[in-house]
């Protein structure tokens, strides 16, 4: 019976879920974005693909502390906005990436993949903000600490900040060793 009234209870919040999203109409155009250019003008280095945003935050990278649980409706909310970034909607996934964090505001994963997104839109402040915000939450997940120093190495390095880039890839490297 519990277990009944869970899956019913997982349903529930997932459905609700859905019912917070919108679905364009089918004749609706796709947004451009202006991606050509860019503060220094690396428009390679910020660019990033989906395979790259994949490895920065993907499953892999993230082993839950073990005293930390994901919430179901957390890990959907995570996989719509995997979806959102997948179909270019990065606006909508950044929502759907905040309102899981009013869920679970010490999540360091959500604050990764978020500092993530927004280095892909070039929003480079805030992407080194929310990763270290990550940092702060990730103690003992040296590959999620590692992820984003690169993220914040990456947008350090686009604001003009060299030595700042060069320190954040050392820090990464420091932690990929362990």
């Amino acid at each position: 019976m519990k277990k009944a009234l869970k899956y019913l209870w997982l349903l529930t919040m997932l459905l609700i879920t859905q019912a917070c999203t919108t679905t364009p109409k089918q004749d609706d155009p796709a947004p451009v974005v202006d991606r050509s250019t860019s503060a220094r003008g690396d428009e390679a280095a910020v660019m990033l693909d989906d395979a790259r945003l994949d490895e920065m935050s993907g499953p892999d990278i993230i082993q839950p502390q073990e005293h930390q649980q994901i919430s179901t409706v957390v890990v959907a909310l995570m996989e719509n906005a995997r979806h959102e970034v997948n179909v270019g909607k990065w606006e909508s996934a950044a929502a759907t990436l905040e309102r899981a964090l009013r869920l679970q505001p010490k999540n360091a994963l959500l604050w990764h993949r978020l500092g993530a997104l927004r280095l892909q839109q070039r929003n480079w402040p805030q992407a080194i903000n929310l990763a270290s915000k990550s940092n702060s939450l990730a103690a003992g997940n040296y590959s999620l600490q590692a992820a984003n120093w690169q993220i914040i190495a990456q947008a350090r390095q686009l604001v003009g900040d060299d030595e700042g880039a060069k320190k954040a890839r050392k820090n990464a490297a420091q932690l990929k060793k362990q």
